[in-house]
């Protein structure tokens, strides 16, 4: 029975599809929080394998409530990767409202893995002067850095081919947005 249920899910889904994803949500490595996720396929004998491991920076533990647990981060530093029960996990994206309303965040680094600023990550981090944006990231989303009183300058990479609605909106102390040729 085993044999043909696997045959079975092999033919349906056709070999070599997106078998399983396995998720662990709200898991706190060092400063952040993440939704981890491993992605496995079939193979020809209808055997399971990883195909990738990734991870997404998550607001809080808790829906609907945007930054209660980076409430005192300063300097936050998103890594490329993260490690959970002996496992490594690509950082590949922000969620909404990252780091919404987190009044005590200076600077942030992004990692090259991440192609995409979400709507309202940074919006309403009254403390943020600077952010480093790689060269990956192609869509800066809605709001992104909506309130941002005290952001200065901002480097606008060349792989950049999208800005949202009102990204900087009331950004009152910005004097210097450059944008890269690419």
């Amino acid at each position: 029975m085993k044999k043909f249920l696997t045959f079975f899910i092999a033919a349906f889904c056709g070999v070599g599809s997106v078998f399983a994803n396995y998720d662990y949500h709200h898991i706190k490595i060092g400063d952040l929080y993440y939704n981890l996720t491993v992605h496995t396929q079939l193979d020809k004998q209808g055997h399971e394998y990883v195909v990738d491991r990734t991870a997404v920076v998550v607001e809080n533990g808790r829906q609907g409530v945007w930054g209660p647990y980076y409430a005192d981060l300063v300097e936050v530093h998103v890594p490329a990767s993260v490690s959970y029960l002996e496992q490594s996990f690509r950082v590949i994206e922000l969620s909404e409202g990252t780091f919404h309303s987190c009044k005590h965040i200076t600077t942030v680094t992004l990692p090259t893995t991440i192609n995409k600023i979400p709507d309202s990550a940074f919006m309403y981090c009254d403390s943020l002067v600077s952010i480093t944006i790689p060269n990956t990231v192609t869509e800066i989303g809605n709001y992104a850095f909506d309130q941002c009183k005290t952001l200065r300058t901002i480097d606008i990479p060349a792989s950049v081919s999208t800005i949202g609605f009102c990204a900087f909106f009331y950004c009152d102390s910005l004097e210097t947005v450059t944008f890269h040729e690419g």
